[in-house]
């Protein structure tokens, strides 16, 4: 994948031939891509280009069939998605997940906690008292610490939306992949998000964003990369690439995805 816009510092995610098959099937077939430290970089794609299966062998949910994956210029590519997590690579999913029972705080709180098997051992034989700076700036950056002592349940759509975004930020990512984090926000609200994406950038946290809210993607993305049955047809800047012909005809041209419609599994798509 060419047209890549960093400098020469190695990039804190390195994404280089990734490939996917699902038995005689290639889901991604060599995908590269990169985002360096301070950057927000977006990937998107018509449903089944293959986004999800990317980011399944990215985060470390499904094992590749071939390529490597390098954080923070270490090989991940066999890590699981805890390790990746405590090295400070974290993702979102489309499904919210929250847990209802607890405070937005508490939720924030699991999030920030990623352990190790002695962690959680030691813990338990004698119990700490945990940080929670991570949690405290996370809840004032994504304006929650209102409604910090109040349960998920009673939150608008929106500020169930930060919750999850929150619970990424609260361990203080280098990295966080957020998928598809505008699904279900309407427009002044996916305005908002975008404001503080640009928030958490600043606060040191670069972004790989997954949406198929166009004008959150490229109003917000300094690259954007766009996959098409398995490949990379296009990276560049927003603007190079919303002029792209081939992008065009494959994904903006329709009129489903100029209106951002929800993206079904990329595997349900045939990948």
């Amino acid at each position: 994948m060419s047209g890549t816009v960093t400098d020469d510092a190695t990039p804190v995610l390195e994404v280089r031939g990734l490939t996917v098959r699902y038995g005689g099937v290639v889901a991604v077939d060599g995908v590269d891509l990169t985002v360096g430290d301070g950057e927000i970089v977006g990937l998107i794609g018509p449903n089944g280009a293959g986004k999800t299966s990317w980011i399944d062998a990215v985060t470390g949910f499904h094992r590749p069939a071939g390529g490597s994956v390098r954080f923070a210029g270490s090989d991940v590519t066999d890590a699981s998605p805890h390790a990746r997590a405590r090295a400070g690579f974290v993702r979102t999913f489309q499904r919210l997940d929250l847990f209802e029972d607890l405070t937005v705080r508490q939720n924030l709180l699991v999030g920030a906690s990623t352990p190790t098997w002695r962690d959680t051992l030691l813990d338990a034989l004698w119990p700490r008292h945990h940080d929670e700076e991570g949690v405290d700036e996370a809840l004032a950056l994504l304006g929650l610490d209102d409604v910090a002592e109040r349960n998920p349940a009673e939150l608008s759509n929106g500020q169930r939306h930060l919750v999850a975004l929150g619970r990424a930020l609260a361990a203080r990512p280098r990295l966080v992949l957020l998928d598809e984090p505008a699904a279900g926000l309407d427009e002044a609200e996916s305005a908002a998000l975008g404001l503080l994406l640009h928030d958490v950038r600043e606060r040191g946290t670069a972004i790989l964003l997954v949406d198929h809210d166009m004008a959150l993607v490229l109003g917000v993305c300094d690259r954007v990369a766009v996959l098409d049955l398995g490949r990379c047809i296009a990276t560049g800047r927003p603007a190079d690439v919303r002029a792209n012909p081939e992008v065009v005809a494959a994904y903006l041209g329709t009129e489903g995805h100029r209106t951002g419609e929800t993206e079904r599994d990329d595997r349900e798509g045939g990948a």
